[in-house]
């Protein structure tokens, strides 16, 4: 229902007579504006270096923004909520990592967005939907939502930022 957001969705159909095992990955490069490492918030945190979250500690969204400080381009993942299945896990690191490892990048703490290699920052998101069993005629559909997300900045003595899932 929202004009600037895409839905990114796949439909797994199992057309044999036995079961498969299953699983799903979206890789989403992250290039705001002019800014090709763009920095990430999820929840009150924000992330600039490698980072894998799983289980309760994945958030309903996540944001990548062109700059925290002075944001002009912002972008939104929505990962739950409606028909949406949250993903088991997220990974957020550069785009060379998640392109040569695709199951399971190598992640190094503590390590900026600066593919290997390079010289420049280039940001990454990897939504990561762990193998099931897909039962003979049965289908599994996952989807995303990505767009653009927004904050509502009050100036005054104090600057408050808010935003929220939708």
């Amino acid at each position: 229902g929202r004009l600037d957001t895409a839905r990114i969705g796949y439909t797994l159909i199992n057309r044999g007579a036995v079961a498969h095992r299953v699983g799903l990955r979206v890789v989403l490069d992250t290039m705001l504006g002019e800014n090709d490492g763009a920095p990430f918030r999820v929840g009150e945190r924000q992330i600039l270096t490698d980072e894998a979250l799983g289980g309760r500690a994945i958030e309903p969204y996540w944001q990548a923004f062109d700059s925290l400080e002075h944001p002009r381009v912002i972008a939104q993942g929505t990962l739950a909520g409606g028909e949406l299945v949250p993903p088991d896990r997220i990974y957020f690191t550069n785009w060379g990592t998640l392109a040569d490892a695709a199951w399971e990048p190598p992640l190094v703490p503590g390590r900026d967005f600066t593919r290997t290699g390079e010289f420049e920052l280039d940001s990454a998101v990897a939504l990561l939907w762990e193998e099931r069993e897909l039962p003979p005629g049965g289908s599994l559909t996952l989807a995303t939502y990505y767009g653009l997300g927004g904050v509502t900045i009050a100036k005054g003595e104090l600057m408050l930022g808010l935003t929220a899932p939708a």
